[in-house]
């Protein structure tokens, strides 16, 4: 299919303004080096023309015990209505490749081992499904597409479907204002809608929905997974992942500038139902 160029997609986690985004970023405790910056923008640069996007975006970093993981995404505009995400990896030598397909029957078995990652691509984890022995790079692809699928967080109003029922960038979109961009109410998942409210109002092509038409992150289970913190100058809004320690959020109040990055070891904190309260 065709790219799909969308300016404000992840607002400035788009590879060339990695710097300008990582400042509203550093909140989590981690973050990404000059070294890590300059690799990342030479090796997305190259990336972008060898795959022909408009844009590539930084996802994030895995970390692991010999190397760590980076991880990058394309946006493809196919035959449906939301785009589909293409994604890459690649470790110190910042030579990004296609991160392979998770299949259905793979993913929770490559999902499911625990321990830290290697960094080691080809590292078999000891467990086979249907015949096949699955290696860290399944498992890699496993975590990063479960990660996303819980986090992606965009603010409500950023994109919208057209008359042709695609999702497009709102470019009228100016941001949240203050107030809003404190609620959870006020943010989405940049992913194909799984709520049945959403799906049925999709179907009926609702006027209304066009504008209201991902998933609100406030109806998340369990409750309580998200934790909005505003900076001290009043100028952008955090949102953090408790389920996934290590991704944020970010969306500076009045504009249209968003993004986020998960930096973390790939662990979803399984515990959060019986902690928070």
């Amino acid at each position: 299919g065709s790219r799909f160029s969308a300016p404000e997609l992840a607002g400035v986690m788009e590879s060339l303004q990695l710097e300008f985004g990582l400042q509203y970023l550093t909140g989590t405790g981690y973050g990404l080096d000059v070294e890590e910056q300059t690799g990342l923008t030479i090796g997305l640069t190259k990336l972008k023309t060898a795959e022909r996007f408009d844009k590539i975006w930084v996802w994030g970093k895995i970390f692991g015990t010999t190397k760590d993981y980076y991880v990058a995404f394309g946006v493809l505009d196919g035959q449906k209505e939301y785009p589909v995400k293409k994604f890459f990896w690649a470790t110190d030598s910042y030579n990004f490749a296609e991160l392979p397909k998770s299949e259905d029957s793979v993913a929770p078995a490559a999902q499911a081992v625990e321990g830290p990652f290697f960094g080691e691509p080809d590292r078999l984890l000891g467990i086979s499904v249907e015949g096949l022995n699955l290696t860290e790079l399944e498992r890699l692809s496993a975590t990063v597409r479960a990660i996303d699928q819980d986090t992606a967080v965009v603010p409500r109003g950023a994109f919208v479907l057209n008359d042709h029922n695609k999702l497009v960038p709102s470019f009228s979109f100016q941001g949240l204002s203050f107030d809003e961009a404190t609620q959870l109410a006020c943010y989405q998942h940049f992913r194909p809608p799984a709520s049945v409210t959403r799906l049925r109002a999709l179907a009926t092509n609702e006027v209304e929905f066009h504008h209201n038409c991902l998933d609100p992150i406030e109806k998340d289970l369990p409750k309580g997974c998200w934790s909005v913190r505003v900076d001290k100058s009043m100028m952008y809004v955090n949102l953090r992942s408790l389920m996934w320690p290590g991704y944020v959020a970010f969306h500076l109040v009045g504009s249209s500038s968003f993004g986020g990055i998960y930096i973390g070891h790939g662990d979803r904190n399984g515990d959060l139902p019986f902690i928070l309260p």
